[in-house]
């Protein structure tokens, strides 16, 4: 007994003597690019750690206290989220931190970006797996898997990629973000056939109606993201490719109040507007009804695949309607 008690006071004593140990986290979702340092390696205040990269954008992680590291956690290539260890070290009793060199502004700034990183990542297949799965089951891309087979995702400007779907009045908002992200349609402008022709030439509007989001309904803000890229289209003279897979119009819309049966959308004007002025190319893959059929009809060159359902409304909506109920006229 006396021996037990000797030994904790000496595990006591030994730990108070100890260096402290300091923990490298990400600060925001990303991958691994770069590792900088090595196990047992000796570090400096403000050296370069471990290299994440999100967006294409790339954050350095550098040591906030002088030591030695105890271990490395990541590989070129890992995953991280935030707040994941990504170095231990063992710190310098005397080393300062480096954080009370940066000035109030950098760091509310760095803190601003990264919350932008993480809003951006919501919108991604990572971080919406379950409709990625749904997706891949049915033998189907995701919306960005399809963008990324049509042209380099570096060379993709994206517009109202933070939209959400009009529904705050009866859904949370942080749950809106994930599940209606882009409010259900990613535009933009990207390099379509960059290997083929010349990078100007190659510049083309680019709209894909993401079906993992309301089933790819045409919601307000989806409109009207439709509606800014359009114009896009004729100011620059652009060519158009839209993936127009979805169920048309969107009625749970609840955040807009002063609508006038639909009249204030341009969409469907802007979209015959372009014809003789910009190729306008339609793509079917999957369901594609109402206004979303509409859109691939007036395109000049319509592609469907062999697993495509195309028309301006289903046997519910005909029978309700009066049409095609089985009554003799």
């Amino acid at each position: 007994m006396l021996v037990d008690v000797r030994m904790r006071k000496f595990d006591n004593l030994l730990m108070t003597f100890m260096p402290p140990i300091y923990t490298l986290c990400a600060p925001n979702i990303g991958s691994v690019v770069a590792v900088l340092v090595n196990q047992n390696e000796r570090v400096h205040i403000d050296q370069p750690l471990v290299i994440i990269e999100a967006m294409k954008i790339q954050t350095t992680l550098c040591a906030e206290v002088s030591g030695e590291v105890v271990q490395v956690f990541v590989n070129i290539g890992d995953d991280c989220f935030v707040g994941m260890p990504l170095v231990d070290m063992h710190a310098d009793v005397a080393s300062k931190t480096k954080s009370v060199k940066i000035p109030i502004a950098s760091s509310t700034n760095q803190s601003l970006l990264n919350e932008l990183r993480t809003r951006e990542a919501l919108t991604l297949d990572e971080q919406r797996i379950e409709q990625q799965q749904k997706r891949h089951k049915k033998g189907y891309l995701t919306a960005r898997e399809n963008l990324q087979n049509l042209c380099p995702i570096d060379s993709f400007m994206e517009y109202g990629q933070m939209a959400v779907a009009a529904q705050r009045l009866r859904r949370d908002y942080d749950d809106l973000k994930s599940a209606t992200a882009a409010d259900g349609i990613i535009t933009g402008i990207g390099q379509v056939n960059q290997k083929l022709i010349t990078k100007q030439k190659s510049q083309t509007v680019i709209l894909i109606n993401d079906y993992s989001v309301l089933a790819g309904t045409q919601g307000y803000f989806h409109h009207l993201k439709l509606d800014r890229i359009l114009s896009v289209a004729v100011d620059k003279k652009y060519p158009v490719v839209m993936f127009t897979e979805g169920g048309g119009g969107r009625p749970g819309d609840t955040d807009i109040t002063t609508v006038n049966s639909g009249l204030q959308c341009q969409s469907f004007a802007s979209w015959a507007s372009l014809q003789g002025i910009v190729p306008r190319i339609s793509v079917a893959n999957g369901y594609c009804f109402a206004g979303n059929a509409a859109l691939f009809g007036a395109a000049d060159i319509t592609i469907a695949t062999q697993s495509s359902w195309i028309g301006m409304a289903g046997p519910a909506m005909i029978e309700g309607g009066g049409v095609g109920c089985g009554q003799a006229h």
